[in-house]
């Protein structure tokens, strides 16, 4: 049994459970997706008013700060916590680069690095909904968490790829478009809005937008989907130890 089944208690995890503690206990125990849904909105609305060096800097910290929390509230084995300080290294010696330098390549650099972030932080969340015996509210929130984060990891993706490829991103938006925008189009790609305000112009990125949609779509339709479906229900034992 992993140690994420252990420490996770029928109805400790659940939402009524939770209702009235304090700040500082939430951040200590396991299982805190409510707060980890809320800071991820957070993160996202923030990127919208980071109009200026200063800003940006301070919400890509943020964002590191978000990550490690979800990394810290899913009980991450060692070995995601040593991929998320390589990707936290890598992008602070980035940014401090491109304070010097500047250029695309720290830019494309910063894209990998908050890649191999995103990543780590979604592969621990996974790893700690489907370690849970039961499925109960933090076992719905932290799927609504993946599904943020995903937006947030493909956010990444494409600023790697408008740092690496030699055209622009977006058909309508001028060079690359800004941080704000990749994160808009990749929302509304997950999402499957469409608006058509923004669409990928480069083969690669026109293939990731597919890929999200289509990722965006199955999420919802069978995980979630299946979770909501299955709340309060005890998971076979022969599941939890194939988890």
């Amino acid at each position: 049994m992993s140690p994420a089944t252990e420490d996770h208690q029928p109805g400790r995890g659940s939402i009524g459970a939770r209702r009235g503690w304090p700040l500082m206990q939430r951040l200590r125990e396991p299982d805190s997706f409510g707060l980890l849904l809320i800071l991820v909105l957070v993160d996202i609305l923030a990127g919208a008013f980071a109009n200026s060096s200063v800003l940006a800097t301070l919400v890509v910290g943020f964002q590191v700060g978000v990550l490690a929390f979800a990394m810290w509230t899913s009980r991450a084995p060692r070995r995601l916590v040593i991929a998320f300080g390589i990707g936290f290294g890598v992008a602070l010696a980035a940014g401090l680069a491109s304070v010097v330098a500047g250029g695309a390549s720290g830019q494309a650099v910063r894209g990998i690095a908050s890649v191999i972030l995103s990543l780590a932080a979604i592969v621990a969340v996974v790893r700690r909904v489907v370690a849970h015996p039961v499925v109960d509210g933090a076992t719905i929130l932290g799927a609504l968490c993946v599904y943020l984060l995903l937006g947030l990891f493909f956010a990444s993706v494409y600023g790697a790829v408008a740092a690496i490829g030699s055209g622009p991103l977006f058909a309508q938006a001028l060079g690359d478009g800004a941080a704000i925008d990749r994160t808009y189009f990749s929302f509304v790609t997950l999402s499957t809005v469409g608006y058509g305000d923004l669409s990928a112009r480069a083969d690669v990125a026109r293939m990731l937008a597919v890929s999200e949609a289509l990722l965006g779509q199955i999420y919802l339709v069978t995980v979630v989907a299946l979770l909501i479906g299955n709340v309060g229900r005890q998971r076979r034992p022969a599941d939890r130890d194939a988890s």
